[in-house]
């Protein structure tokens, strides 16, 4: 069972912050050096994205393999292969240019960006189960799921071309789904996006939802900072900003229903940095990066005790060609000691 299926709500919008620019400063002293569990062998070209699937008797990381048009996995207790998902292809259970794939319960919703659409795959047996999107999203990137009253809840970016700041109000879509016996039910609900700064969406690909926050954070690749959004699609504020490069993936480790952390990935190609912050403040907490691990896009964090992980593990892509998984544990120490 992951994490994420504990993270439920019963409507859209609970408590909501402002997050005061103050908050906002550049980290400052030296980043903490944390060794990597381990290493996934190279499989797929140009991996993008992880996700971790947690089973009766097995934990898996599935990870976007963006030109070989599939899901490679492994074993997310010690970085095995365990075969690939999916093949080159407009069908269900084919993928063109799969980006992100994003694990809610027994459900993998992969965005593939040259079909323009949201694909479901259950888990374990690996079964395709339908498609949405394909009528809206013109080039989709990331994703972020939660559980509502209704069902799911599903928010996309999307990174069409656009001529000028006018155009930007249709970055994000928010659909919401349920799994019944034909395969998945879904439909649109939203689409928004400023067209004036500070708010406007530049660039954008990964997104997370924050429900306990009413809150949206969306990386600008562009403006190299996070925006901050509720969901209901409002600007709030500009988050951090203190990104020497893209920033890219993120995640959420939740100490309770409100306390917890965000981390936050700074893409740098010889070694990334990932800056760790206050769930409800976004104050600066720490910085760490691992020995080896370089150019992160996606990451991806559980909170499940498994293998040799008692506290969870944080995983991060590795140059576009292999996973690192990190302790958790060692990334609590130094948030602890800074």
């Amino acid at each position: 069972m992951n994490r994420r299926k504990f993270l439920a709500v019963t409507g859209m919008g609970a408590a909501s912050s402002s997050i005061p620019y103050s908050t906002l400063s550049r980290a400052e002293g030296e980043n903490e050096i944390i060794e990597e569990e381990f290493f996934t062998p190279e499989k797929g070209t140009n991996i993008d994205t992880p996700a971790v699937w947690h089973g009766d008797d097995e934990d898996l990381v599935l990870v976007t393999a963006k030109e070989s048009d599939e899901l490679v996995v492994f074993d997310a207790s010690d970085g095995e292969y365990r075969g690939s998902i999916g093949s080159e292809g407009t069908d269900l259970g084919e993928f063109q240019r799969p980006n992100e794939v994003f694990v809610i319960d027994d459900h993998a919703l992969v965005v593939e960006r040259d079909n323009r659409r949201i694909q479901v795959i259950r888990l374990p047996d690996r079964k395709p189960l339908g498609t949405f999107g394909a009528d809206r999203l013109r080039k989709p990137y990331g994703c972020t799921v939660f559980r509502s009253y209704f069902g799911y809840e599903l928010f996309v970016t999307d990174d069409y071309d656009a001529a000028d700041a006018s155009e930007l109000d249709e970055r994000v879509k928010h659909y919401r789904f349920m799994m019944t016996e034909n395969g998945v039910d879904a439909h649109h609900v939203k689409t928004f996006g400023e067209t004036e700064k500070p708010g406007a969406l530049s660039e954008v690909e990964t997104i997370y939802a924050d429900p306990e926050y009413d809150r949206l954070v969306i990386s600008d690749e562009q403006a190299t900072a996070i925006k901050l959004y509720d969901l209901s699609g409002n600007f709030v504020s500009v988050g951090p900003t203190m990104f020497d490069d893209d920033p890219e993936g993120l995640d959420l480790y939740t100490d309770d229903d409100t306390e917890g952390y965000w981390v936050c990935t700074d893409q740098i190609d010889e070694r990334s940095r990932f800056h760790v912050f206050d769930r409800a403040s976004f104050d600066y907490q720490a910085t760490f990066r691992g020995e080896r691990t370089a150019d992160t896009d996606g990451v991806w964090l559980t909170q499940r005790e498994f293998g040799p992980f008692s506290e969870g593990a944080f995983f991060a892509v590795h140059a576009d060609r292999s996973v690192s998984a990190f302790d958790w544990d060692d990334i609590e120490d130094v948030i602890e000691d800074d």
